[in-house]
């Protein structure tokens, strides 16, 4: 994964963990792999 598209989901995590909406959906977890399949 390159350097942006991790920064990129790595600010979409922060935000996700700081919004407190009963329409937001709460992120409880996060599993990550280093495995890469392609379709």
């Amino acid at each position: 994964m390159d350097p942006e598209s991790v920064r990129f989901m790595a600010r979409e995590i922060l935000i996700l963990r700081r919004l407190d909406h009963p329409n937001v959906m709460k992120l409880e977890g996060l599993i990550t792999s280093r495995v890469s399949g392609s379709f």
